[in-house]
């Protein structure tokens, strides 16, 4: 057996060759590991999945209502009417601005319309919007189409819009007429 200088002996020598021993893992303790990874990844898909459908509701909200409060700042600083394009079908959103004709510009030039941005929603959020105290659903065209516009000033109606995803859950987004902001304010389900 070997001793150091100081005259210690390694508590893992080997008495009778001088070898160190080499301490593993027995295939009982490996196969116990590996059956509390399944168990917990078993208890973690779950809530996984969950929180990202969560997040899915939510994120889609917060987009609705960043392209309102873009269109309210889009209206002030270009001092023009703006307007906001719901395909309530389609699951699109799109913001637009008229560019008025000017007329000591060539007289074939005429006012138009150009989108300045756009989102597209998931799938599986269905979107309803409801103007006013009533909360009667509204809608161009058979209920698949809405407009918000916003005056120069920033201002446009007060409505909401409700986000519901296959779950039941909901959000809603209002816009606030008189400052002409969005926030999301309410979860359901």
């Amino acid at each position: 057996m070997r001793t150091s200088r100081a005259g210690w002996t390694p508590k893992n020598a080997d008495a009778s060759c001088g070898r160190h021993r080499v301490r593993a893992f027995t295939l009982i303790e490996l196969m116990v590991v590996v059956v509390i990874m399944a168990v917990l990844s078993g208890a973690l898909v779950p809530a996984v999945v969950s929180a990202r459908q969560r997040s899915g509701l939510r994120s889609a909200a917060t987009r609705v209502a960043d392209v309102l409060n873009f269109a309210y700042a889009s209206a002030v600083a270009r001092r023009h009417n703006v307007t906001v394009n719901l395909d309530i079908q389609g699951g699109k959103c799109w913001v637009t601005v008229e560019r008025p004709a000017l007329p000591w510009i060539e007289a074939a030039y005429e006012a138009e319309s150009r989108t300045i941005a756009s989102i597209a929603l998931p799938k599986d959020i269905e979107l309803a919007v409801y103007r006013g105290e009533s909360r009667s659903e509204t809608g161009e065209a058979g209920g698949n189409w809405e407009t918000v516009r916003f005056a120069s000033d920033g201002t446009s109606e007060d409505l909401e819009i409700e986000l519901a995803a296959e779950d039941g859950r909901v959000l809603t987004v209002k816009l606030f007429g008189a400052t002409g902001l969005a926030r999301v304010v309410r979860e359901d389900g």
